[in-house]
């Protein structure tokens, strides 16, 4: 297993970014704490300088384990699920911009708060599909993997639980599609957090951590020891990044986890 920890820019204005500031001076505060690896939060991927960011991903032996898009719903309104085509269209493009990005990176991309909020779920789902089958097909094209991640209904009216998300990538019939299993939210809409992890292993590629207070893994009471029992008996080896809200500096943070999660390997 590698470990990861999400960075973002100063001006988002979601709270489970693990790192807000100059994407740079995270990676290798990252690499200093001994992370493998970075996700980016990335709001539009045009303003993102990838050159420099390959330039010391290099220069520090490091990763880019995964973009993350949801900046581009909670501060943009972008949604692939909008009944509106236009504002639709302008999601699906942005997504395509966080492909080639990640293209650059070799990394997932995530779909997670993007796929929006809507009342009508049932309609909303039939284009949720579409919007996912292009940019799912795009992206293979690429060589791109991306993750849908199941996400509690109290931030999202779609795909809630990993049985419906799991069900939706199968319809779709895409190989490169995958889930995103993020600890806070199994907990809150799961049965089991062992259960689940062994029921969609063949599908689980990527792996958030948060407690279940979305705090630092160890500050809340979520058994870890279940969710790396499971990761071990599903023979799991990519990443687990660190997602949470914490008002701890990132050293802090990121070495509280990391001392934390590393007891259970």
């Amino acid at each position: 297993m590698k470990f990861s920890i999400v960075i973002t820019t100063k001006d988002a204005i979601f709270n489970a970014l693990t790192f807000k500031g100059d994407l740079i001076e995270g990676i290798r505060i990252a690499k200093n704490l001994g992370y493998s690896a970075v996700e980016l939060a990335v709001r539009d991927p045009k303003l993102v300088d990838y050159s420099e960011i390959l330039k010391v991903l290099k220069e520090e032996n490091m990763a880019i384990s995964a973009i993350g898009t949801g900046r581009a719903f909670t501060e943009e309104g972008l949604s692939l699920s909008s009944f509106d085509k236009k504002g639709r269209e302008e999601a699906i493009k942005r997504i395509k911009e966080d492909i080639d990005l990640a293209e650059k990176f070799n990394s997932f991309v995530i779909i997670g708060l993007v796929r929006g909020k809507p009342e009508d779920k049932e309609k909303a789902l039939k284009i949720l599909k579409e919007s996912i089958k292009e940019c799912g097909e795009y992206a293979q094209k690429l060589g791109i993997k991306i993750l849908i991640e199941p996400i509690n209904s109290s931030e999202t009216t779609l795909l809630n639980k990993f049985s419906e998300t799991y069900k939706f990538i199968e319809e779709l019939g895409l190989e490169n599609l995958g889930i995103l299993a993020d600890t806070y939210h199994i907990n809150k809409e799961e049965r089991s957090v062992y259960d689940t992890f062994i029921n969609y292993r063949d599908k689980i590629w990527y792996v958030h951590v948060s407690d279940d207070n979305r705090g630092i893994p160890g500050t809340g009471n979520l058994d870890f020891s279940e969710v790396f029992r499971a990761l071990k008996n599903i023979n799991y080896n990519g990443y687990i990044s660190l997602e949470c809200v914490s008002n701890l500096s990132i050293e802090e943070t990121g070495k509280k986890n990391l001392e934390f999660l590393k007891r259970f390997l």
